[in-house]
């Protein structure tokens, strides 16, 4: 076999080749995203009304009875120092009077959601609910 020979069979012709385009793979990607951006439902977005404690402001007078929420860490609640479920905890809180008042407390390593979860139940419920946060708490 000569040598130009085994350089044609080793290189095969340029117009022989199957040219693979990217463009309709990105087409493909681009029609996906703007299907699945379309179609989903991120989530439902609410408001929730924080007023926040300033240290010139006058103190209000609280009427009603204060109850306290204590949030654990392993994700249990106490009413005042009866322990409930979630479940409990809003058939209770919609058992109180509605001028009553509601402090959550939240221990060490209780998620943000848990404790907006408490605000949501005392809302529902018509009760007027403060969160207490500590700087120390982790």
């Amino acid at each position: 076999m000569s040598l130009a020979a085994s350089r044609r069979l080793a290189r095969p012709n340029n117009a022989s080749h199957a040219r693979i385009s990217l463009t309709p793979l990105i087409d493909v990607i681009f029609i996906l995203l703007i299907f699945f951006m379309l179609a989903s439902r991120l989530s439902a977005w609410q408001d929730i009304d924080i007023s926040i404690a300033s240290d010139s402001g006058t103190p209000q007078q609280m009427t009603g009875d204060l109850h306290r929420v204590s949030l654990l860490g392993d994700g249990g609640m106490l009413l005042d120092g009866d322990a409930l479920s979630a479940d409990m905890l809003a058939a209770r809180l919609k058992a109180l009077p509605k001028d009553a008042r509601l402090v959550v407390d939240p221990a060490a390593g209780v998620t943000l959601e848990s404790a907006v979860r408490v605000l949501d139940m005392a809302s529902g419920a018509g009760i007027a609910a403060s969160l207490v946060a500590e700087e120390g708490k982790r």
